[in-house]
């Protein structure tokens, strides 16, 4: 699904906030310190005039330097996250994070070769996770149904 809410923006202001194929976007703040710096890729091909918000800080990569997916898989690895999450500062609730905290956030960078290698391997074995994880879903839903099977075939005098 979905979903646009237009903004009234002048050009200037869309041209500078336009979202770039393939950038990383980190989100700047949140009242959750989890969520803050928690970050995505855009796709390789956007619309145009899609823009991103202010509550988003866009990160521009170096791809000679580091892959995007890569880049992505790693973000919430925990050392990252507990770098990212104490460079974060409040005020009256609300967690921040800016680009300068951001760019002091150390990330291990093999060469490209290896981070598409990790990359791959590592996106195999989501992938792998999730259908694992959908067929126990499916089991336990059909665990669940079976005591009612049960008692219905009792109760017709089946069993």
């Amino acid at each position: 699904m979905t979903h646009f809410k237009p903004v009234d923006l002048s050009d200037e202001e869309a041209a500078a906030n336009s979202i770039k194929p393939g950038a990383f976007y980190v989100v700047r703040g949140n009242g959750n310190l989890a969520f803050v710096g928690r970050g995505g890729m855009a796709p390789d091909q956007v619309e145009d005039g899609v823009v991103f918000p202010d509550l988003l800080i866009e990160v521009n990569l170096r791809r000679d330097l580091i892959s995007g997916r890569f880049l992505r898989l790693v973000w919430d690895f925990n050392e990252i996250r507990s770098d990212i999450e104490r460079r974060a500062r409040t005020s009256a609730g609300i967690h921040k994070i800016n680009l300068r905290n951001l760019s002091e956030v150390r990330i291990p960078v093999p060469t490209l070769e290896v981070q598409r290698s990790v990359a791959n391997e590592l996106a195999d074995r989501f992938e792998r996770a999730s259908e694992i994880s959908s067929a126990a879903c499916a089991e336990a839903r059909e665990l669940q149904a079976l005591p009612g099977a049960l008692l219905r075939s009792a109760f017709r005098g089946e069993m």
